[in-house]
């Protein structure tokens, strides 16, 4: 990834896994899934399959909302190279 998102979604369709886990399972993986979203790629060998299931689940949607995102910032930037050189040619045709 060329920049580090400032956040991310988290969906409600994992309300329905929530309840597999406890309170402080489910904060590991948050913390797991935000480790991820900084940066750090750490595996955590604690997690159980209930755990890993969330983790991945949420990991693989991050990445696909990743790339969604830039894609996006790509087109949006084009889009802007664009105009900006449509103005520079109005503007030369003035003078």
């Amino acid at each position: 990834m060329a920049k580090r998102r400032k956040g991310f979604l988290v969906y409600l369709d994992y309300l329905d896994y929530f309840d597999f886990l406890s309170d402080e399972q489910l904060g590991m993986v948050f913390h797991g899934i935000f480790d991820y979203a900084a940066g750090s790629h750490v595996y955590n060998d604690d997690f159980t399959d209930a755990m890993n299931m969330l983790f991945f689940m949420m990991k693989n949607n991050y990445d696909r909302d990743s790339e969604a995102y830039e894609k996006v910032c790509e087109n949006r930037a084009e889009a802007a190279r664009k105009r900006e050189q449509n103005k520079r040619e109005e503007k030369e045709e003035y003078v």
